[in-house]
């Protein structure tokens, strides 16, 4: 072969797929299903990808969840920082001819960036000619860094909290450009995704509302009661492991409240049964010699059980406070409260409509705060108009980090370093030449006691070059040097592409949600990841929402023991058959095995035919699951999602 597929590529690859997810131009879901035991439950079956492996496989989905814009990430190999280890320069010239200092044949095989345990990434510039690093790199300043060991490094990015949570493990470190990800984002709606322009809706009765949630200091919110879900349970924040409030299912974040608003801390979840959750000016609260803080407080139902709450009305001039839990310590966070400055920082969205079709949005106020924004198509009651599915992108980026810093005096076309190739002899002075398209770059020789040039001084880096020339002048003999070229844009400019990030990570968490209005206890053994499944009955239509089911809820008149989990029903002549996925007195989940529809009113009969009920209620799946672009399949161990444990699944894909 002739022929080669670059690096570039594959990150490019990779790139578009996060792009879609960040655009929502494509909705991921993560599945879970295989509710059967495999024939060796230690020892999972090996998918493949066959067709007919792959219509079995979405035959056993059972629900959907999808994977949110802050769900997926570029990761790259984690290479920490280690004393007397040798790393390689960043040059792109790296050959099997021209092999790296840990013997690279390539700039993607080479270990040319590391993890400070200051969870710093650093891109080595100047490798000592090879040396062992000995010195750590520390700092963040947008100019090279050198260290005590003869190495030159640059700071490309940090590793945030946030970030670290969900996507740093021992193999794999998330890589993101700060003012393009919205892990950073102010929050400002700035353009949007038309999935489907609906029919027959009236212009002058159909309007947008916008809804979401805001961080950081310029959050904003909407007049209405603003609903947080909060459960407790076992989790890991920067005090350790513990009992903690999830708030939205994230654990213990940051609040931002903005005065005046109403906020109300939903603790009907089974988890929070004799635990409350409560405010005060004191870090962790009556821990540490708090007072509780009652003012806008109040207290509905017992945490634990169905309409139980905590509420605040924030008031006027509210100080900072912080949420705890009486029973364990550490189980919160800061709570930050905003000057209200009434409604501004709310979107203000119009739909234009014609022909009775969405076609576009005037976003006349793109709000701010945001971290996450829904549109919903409202319209008078008895109007028509059905159909309509649009999706919102947020502003990216904010420049008050290191990473952004770096970023924003990347300098394009800068040359990296000058690599000596041949000393030469005899020189008692010499000057490095360089010619190209560029301008302004100044490096000095380096001399020995014996008249050769061991290396360069960086006066000027100089920007604008595409290619360079190196030549050494002066009275010795046969010296010979070459420029390195930094990345297009300059280094630190685009984190994921200059590391060659072709891996990402997808992050999610399974807990027994009810699905369909029943919880659902069973063992799931499969896990996968989808693209674009449509709506349950449509072909056009993608599904959006957070959850989505694959199986039909039935109701009817039969005892729960009678139909267990895993057990199939069929009819009387046998033509249709289900496995109960999740069953108790009355109601069950049922999977369609053969592509057969219940329908109410049938009569269904477990396999020997000695019990039997008539469908009285039925309600159809959200999601068709022989739809979308099934992109991975991982077949497991049993796990089981409860009310107390959740399942985190990180997946990482490279391409």
């Amino acid at each position: 072969m002739t022929a080669v597929i670059t690096s570039s590529f594959h990150t490019n690859v990779a790139n578009s797929v996060y792009e879609e997810i960040q655009s929502r131009s494509a909705i991921y879901h993560y599945f879970v299903g295989q509710v059967l035991a495999w024939s060796d439950e230690n020892d999972p079956p090996v998918p493949n990808g066959s067709y007919i492996y792959e219509n079995s496989v979405r035959n056993n989905i059972v629900q959907t969840k999808q994977i949110q814009i802050n769900d997926a990430i570029h990761v790259l190999p984690r290479i920490n920082w280690e004393a007397q280890t040798v790393y390689d320069m960043y040059d792109d010239t790296y050959t099997l001819d021209n092999p790296s200092a840990t013997g690279a044949t390539s700039l993607a095989e080479a270990v040319f960036y590391v993890l400070t345990e200051d969870f710093n990434i650093y891109k080595c510039i100047f490798n000592n000619n090879g040396g062992a690093s000995t010195a750590q790199p520390t700092g963040t300043s947008a100019n090279y860094i050198e260290t005590s060991d003869g190495y030159v490094w640059k700071f490309i990015a940090f590793i945030p909290l946030g970030l670290r949570n969900k996507f740093l493990t021992t193999a794999f470190m998330p890589i993101t450009r700060s003012i393009k990800n919205r892990y950073y984002s102010e929050g400002t709606i700035t353009s949007y995704n038309i999935l489907d322009g609906g029919q027959d809706y009236d212009p002058n009765e159909t309007y947008a509302v916008i809804s979401g949630d805001g961080s950081g200091p310029y959050a904003k919110r909407l007049s209405s009661i603003v609903t947080y879900d909060v459960q407790y349970k076992d989790g890991t924040n920067e005090n350790g492991f513990g009992k903690k409030f999830y708030i939205d299912n994230t654990v213990a974040p940051e609040l931002y409240l903005v005065e005046e608003n109403t906020y109300r801390f939903d603790q009907s979840h089974s988890s929070n049964a004799g635990t409350t959750i409560k405010f005060s000016t004191t870090d962790d609260g009556t821990w540490h010699s708090g007072t509780e803080y009652t003012t806008g407080v109040t207290y509905v139902g017992t945490p634990g059980t169905s309409g139980a709450y905590t509420q605040i009305v924030v008031p006027e001039s509210a100080p900072d406070l912080y949420y705890y839990s009486e029973n364990d310590e550490y189980s919160g966070n800061q709570v930050y409260t905003l000057q209200n400055a009434g409604l501004d920082g709310q979107a203000n969205i119009q739909l234009v409509i014609e022909n009775g079709v969405i076609t576009g949005l005037q976003i006349l106020d793109g709000g701010y705060g945001y971290t996450s924004a829904n549109l919903s198509i409202a319209k008078d009651i008895g109007d028509p108009g059905t159909g309509g599915s649009i999706t919102l992108n947020l502003s990216e980026g904010d420049l008050a980090t290191q990473q952004s810093n770096v970023e924003l005096l990347a300098v394009d076309g800068e040359i990296s370093y000058i690599v000596i190739e041949n000393g030469g002899t005899g020189y008692t002075s010499a000057s490095i030449v360089i010619t190209g398209d560029g301008t302004g770059a100044d490096f000095d020789a380096v001399l020995d006691a014996n008249g050769t040039v061991t290396g360069v001084t960086i006066n000027n880096k100089g920007s604008g070059y595409s290619f360079a020339n190196v030549s050494i002048t002066g009275d010795g003999n046969d010296a010979a040097a070459r420029a390195i070229m930094a990345p297009t844009g300059g280094h630190g400019s685009n984190a994921p592409a200059e590391l060659i990030s072709d891996t990402l990570c997808f992050y999610t968490s399974f807990e027994n949600e009810a699905i369909q209005g029943l919880q659902v206890n069973n063992e799931y053994r499969q896990i996968g990841i989808i693209k674009d499944v449509m709506d349950f009955g449509s072909i056009h239509t993608k599904f959006n929402n957070e959850l989505g089911s694959a199986c039909y809820a039935i109701t009817g008149t039969f005892s729960g023991s009678d139909f267990p989990e895993d057990a199939n029903i069929v009819t009387s002549d046998d033509t249709k058959t289900l496995r109960i996925v999740s069953s108790n007195d009355n109601s069950m989940l049922v999977q369609s095995l053969d592509g057969s529809v219940p329908a109410n009113g049938e009569m269904y009969y477990n396999t020997q035919k000695t019990i039997s009920f008539n469908i009285a209620g039925l309600t159809d799946p959200t999601i068709n699951k022989f739809s979308g672009n099934m992109l991975y399949v991982d077949n497991k161990q049993a796990f089981t999602p409860s009310g107390e444990q959740f399942v985190v699944f990180r997946t990482f894909i490279k391409f």
